[in-house]
């Protein structure tokens, strides 16, 4: 084998080399390019999930807000923690803007709408059919 076949010799191996390599390293950036597409899903979800609990979170202190202007009588110290303000006193059912207690007591009209001024509420008067079963369904 003379010189020039030997360098051609040597060109194709690192031709064949070359080719592996690029073969290797396509491979590689083709499985990066999967993982990177996959962490890039994941973290949309994991955004939209956080911007979910966000408007969540920002619905729950609004209906706490909206509670508070309703009820001059809100006491954040009843019903406030550290963390946050329950929208009705312990006890009582939140339904659509109201909160509601459910009573067991076998009281008469008078002694039952008495019973609820004390506590700064009175006694439900429904206004529709929405109201009505969600009544029915907590008696």
């Amino acid at each position: 084998m003379n010189q020039h076949d030997e360098a051609v010799a040597d060109l194709k191996n690192d031709n064949e080399k070359s080719q592996n390599e690029t073969e290797n390293l396509s491979s590689q950036v083709e499985k990066l390019d999967e993982k990177l597409q996959e962490e890039t899903k994941n973290l949309s979800s994991q955004v939209e999930n956080l911007n979910e609990k966000s408007q969540k979170g920002i619905e729950n202190l609004n209906q706490t807000i909206q509670l508070m202007q309703k009820f001059k009588s809100f006491l954040f110290n009843e019903n406030c923690t550290s963390k946050e303000c329950l929208l009705c006193k312990k006890g009582w059912v939140f339904f659509s803007g109201s909160c509601y207690f459910f009573s067991n007591m076998d009281l008469t009209w008078n002694e039952s709408r008495q019973f609820c001024q004390n506590k700064s509420a009175d006694l439900v008067v429904i206004d529709d059919l929405q109201e009505q079963t969600f009544i029915y369904d907590n008696i």
